[in-house]
């Protein structure tokens, strides 16, 4: 019950952060912290954070939703004989939501769209004993697989056209 109440005030700490975030922000700023991962001849990777307006709304969107999802989830689920491991999916999910958001390169939101796209298959399957939920967690997990090849395709053209794969750029 700790961890719960932690991940709720955790997620109320980020989403109050990104809108006062937003409000410090100019229209055209962005905070951004990188780290060069790997450079090839021209092409340099990149990691970090990137925080503008966007990233600022959209982060505080998701954590309010998650906010009210561990809420829900709290009396929904209180039975439950894999509540562990469902709290700990949920905040690999938010994780990887927030990861995506704060993305600074293509890259980064690749690999964290594969991420989200694991763990809404792990979510969606939680229930192994049922069938259709089975059948359904593999559906999802289909369709975010096709999602992911068509990302990663895109991802391969625009990297032949440009130099760098950084979002500001």
């Amino acid at each position: 019950m700790l961890g719960i109440v932690f991940s709720c005030v955790l997620s109320l700490i980020i989403g109050i952060s990104c809108i006062f975030s937003y409000f410090y922000l100019q229209a055209n700023d962005s905070i951004e912290l990188l780290y060069s991962f790997m450079r090839i001849s021209s092409f340099d990777l990149t990691l970090g954070i990137n925080i503008d307006i966007l990233s600022t709304i959209s982060g505080a969107i998701v954590s309010i939703k998650t906010l009210c999802t561990y809420i829900y989830s709290i009396f929904y689920i209180d039975k439950e004989k894999s509540l562990c491991q469902y709290y700990g999916l949920l905040n690999l999910f938010y994780l990887g939501m927030l990861g995506f958001i704060f993305s600074p390169n293509l890259f980064q939101m690749f690999v964290f769209w594969g991420v989200i796209s694991a763990i809404s298959y792990l979510l969606i399957g939680l229930e192994r004993e049922n069938d259709i939920v089975s059948k359904n967690s593999q559906c999802a997990y289909l369709t975010n697989i096709i999602g992911d090849i068509t990302f990663f395709t895109g991802f391969i053209i625009l990297s032949n056209y440009i130099d760098s794969l950084h979002l500001n750029h």
